[in-house]
């Protein structure tokens, strides 16, 4: 004889089953969660994350075909590296002060731009500063490892290394002048 279950088990077993827990999370991309991180890199390319530290900061200990793997990898994933993270371990931020006048005329933009292009290209960022002030006055060098100078009152920059640029007379000068005081300083502070 087969036992029939009773109306009570019958009824147990079906609301468990409709009680199945319904996944209603909105699926968002790794990016909106959190940074993509030298980790996330580092299984993407099948290395791991000292292969990935490599191929940033000394890419010629690296074999050409793993340096492509992590290149590819951190194309895809969109990594930047956190620049606060390597300051913490080099002591450095890599920003560098670009003081300039308030009422800067003439070649202004173009020392603001070639700043920018030049300290790019060696690893660097600017920080634009409008300074209006005497000689005697300050400029705060929390968090920037030096400053370009283009200023009439050149403000007190110490304790890091600073150049300055002096007086103007054309685009190119300025190009000239702005791309040499950024390379030397730049230069000074990697020692």
């Amino acid at each position: 004889m087969v036992a029939m279950p009773s109306e009570r088990q019958k009824n147990t077993a079906s609301s468990a089953s409709a009680q199945k827990p319904v996944d209603t999370a909105v699926k968002m991309p790794h990016s909106a969660l959190k940074p993509i991180s030298i980790h996330d890199v580092a299984a993407r390319a099948g290395v791991s994350t000292a292969t990935v530290s490599r191929v940033l900061n000394n890419p010629e200990l690296v074999a050409e075909a793993t340096s492509s793997r992590v290149r590819d990898a951190i194309d895809a994933l969109g990594y930047r590296p956190n620049l606060f993270a390597k300051g913490l371990m080099t002591k450095r931020s890599s920003l560098i002060g670009l003081v300039v006048p308030p009422k800067a005329e003439g070649a202004w933009c173009h020392v603001v731009k070639t700043a920018h292009d030049e300290a790019a290209r060696l690893g660097f960022r600017i920080v634009l500063i409008c300074f209006e002030g005497s000689a005697d006055d300050r400029v705060s060098a929390d968090f920037l490892d030096g400053f370009v100078v283009w200023s009439e009152a050149a403000p007190k920059t110490e304790p890091v290394p600073t150049e300055r640029i002096g007086t103007l007379s054309s685009v190119a000068e300025a190009q000239e002048k702005t791309r040499a005081a950024i390379a030397q300083l730049i230069g000074r502070i990697l020692g």
